[in-house]
């Protein structure tokens, strides 16, 4: 029977914080490209266009929030299925029934 290893806390933790991060530049990203006034002044040409780190910071937080919920939902698969191996995996098993010591 071959041996199924959950994924590990570490493993788990780092998802977290990846998730973290990943929410931390969607909200940088969203206030530099339109609530930062001196942010896009700096980065808007003279006929108006964005350019540079304006059109990364204009563009990048779908990609990123997008990048969020997969790691989300990997989380969330990956804990689904450890659990549910487990119960199976306990409930599978047959309760052996004590009897007395009759000598």
């Amino acid at each position: 029977m071959p041996v199924e290893a959950p994924v590990s806390k570490f493993r788990k933790t780092n998802l977290k914080i990846y998730i973290a991060v990943c929410i931390a530049f969607v909200i940088w990203c969203v206030y530099d490209a339109h609530f930062n006034e001196t942010f896009r002044e700096k980065y808007t040409d003279a006929d108006g266009k964005p350019m540079g780190w304006l059109v990364v910071n204009q563009k990048a937080p779908p990609y990123l929030a997008g990048v969020a919920l997969l790691l989300v939902g990997y989380l969330f698969a990956t804990r689904k299925s450890s659990r549910t191996k487990m119960s199976s995996s306990s409930a599978t098993k047959k309760k052996s029934v004590m009897t007395p010591y009759k000598p």
